[in-house]
């Protein structure tokens, strides 16, 4: 029995560098090098303690500021992060690959950095609970020109948040 994991994790920087229509690409790993994820091999007796650690030492910033969430296929085929925020720092690998095997070959996960000031304020460090109203939308950019689709950033807005309101977003 294997006691390795492979993880692939994503963050907003490989979102915005990848071009098509899901938030990332994992399996065809040709394309841009910066949209490529993050591919880390872990002793599935670790944590998920243990990889906030690394990443944030590798991204320079603070364990707190990190926001863990598995990759789930959507009914229309999407690839996009769960709802449900990874919140058990003490979870290991063995039960992560558990919950991650059911959609993929591999751990696929969305690693959010959360601004340093912003904890206080941001929507799912306030209310972590799957009865928060926002939920997290990824914005892209169709360029008709070259023609190809192009990520802009992701934002939290209100579940009940009509679509208009969301054109603020692209200034």
């Amino acid at each position: 029995m294997n006691q390795n994991l492979n993880v692939k994790v994503y963050i907003h920087s490989q979102f915005l560098s990848h071009v098509g229509f899901d938030v990332g690409n994992f399996d065809n790993l040709d394309g841009i090098a910066a949209a490529k994820p993050l591919n880390l091999t872990f002793r599935k007796t670790k944590t998920i303690n243990d990889l906030f650690e690394l990443i944030a030492e590798a991204l320079d910033v603070q364990p707190e500021q990190l926001k863990l969430r598995k990759f789930v296929r959507r009914l229309n085929e999407t690839i996009r992060p769960d709802d449900n925020l990874i919140t058990d720092l003490e979870m290991n690998f063995e039960t992560l690959e558990q919950l991650c095997i059911i959609s993929f070959p591999e751990c696929r996960l969305w690693l959010e950095v959360i601004k340093e000031n912003e904890p206080q304020t941001h929507p799912f460090f306030k209310d972590p609970t799957p009865s928060n109203p926002h939920i997290l939308v990824f914005l892209k950019y169709y360029d008709p020109l070259l023609p190809a689709l192009f990520g802009m950033k992701h934002v939290y807005v209100n579940s009940t948040e009509k679509v208009v309101g969301l054109i603020s977003f692209y200034d």
